[in-house]
This record gives structure tokens, sequence and C-alpha cells, in this order.
């Protein structure tokens, strides 16, 4: 089998598994016992770097519907501005920041600072 086709069909079965685990029918540890059972160290790795990427992707995710209710809450008119500039963000540690600023700022500009 070629490697490139491997590894697509490796990634099949990893978005099979997945979405098994997004339905609470396998946990990751349960995914990492069958990749290791199934394919080698190396692909194995690939698995590992998936399940950390969905998990970073689950993090953003969380920090940005946090900043829309903190702007929807704190600065109602802005939501739109803000929101259309926070999606494009896939820094955690900027979406932090920001998450962290709303609860003090007095001003949207404080925010909107942070957006640039």
């Amino acid at each position: 089998m070629e490697k490139e086709t491997g590894l697509q069909w490796l990634e099949v079965v990893v978005r099979y598994l997945a979405s098994a685990l997004e339905e609470e029918e396998l946990s990751w540890e349960e995914i990492r016992e069958i990749a290791e059972q199934a394919i080698s160290k190396e692909t194995g790795r690939y698995v590992m770097t998936l399940e950390e990427k969905t998990k970073n992707e689950g993090r953003l995710e969380v920090y940005k519907e946090a900043i829309e209710l903190g702007i929807t809450l704190k600065f109602p008119g802005d939501i739109d501005t803000v929101m259309v500039r926070v999606d494009k963000i896939n820094d955690l540690g900027r979406l932090k920041e920001i998450k962290e600023t709303i609860k003090t700022a007095s001003d949207i500009s404080e925010i909107l600072a942070l957006l640039k």
C-alpha cells in the first residue's frame, strides 16, 4: 500500500473513531489503544497529532464562545464587529487575553485594540 493511500485510509479510520468519541462510544484512550494495535509507531504519531489538533480546536471554540458571551453581555452593540475578527484567530493565547480583557474593559476600544 502506498504511504499516501495508507495515510488517507488511516485518516478515514481516525475520523470514524473521532465520531464515535463525540457520541461517547469510545474514549481517546480506547482510540489510542486501537491505533497502537493496528498501525505502526510512525502512523501512531499521526493519530496523536490528530488528537492534539482536535483538542486544541475544541479549546479555541470554547474561548470564542466565551468571548462572544462576554461581548454580548457587556458590549451588545459591538458583537458583530468583534466576532468577525475573533473568528479569524487561531492562537489560544490571544483568545485567552481577549477573554480576560473583557472582564475589566470599560470601553469596547480596549477589546478592539487586541484585535488589530
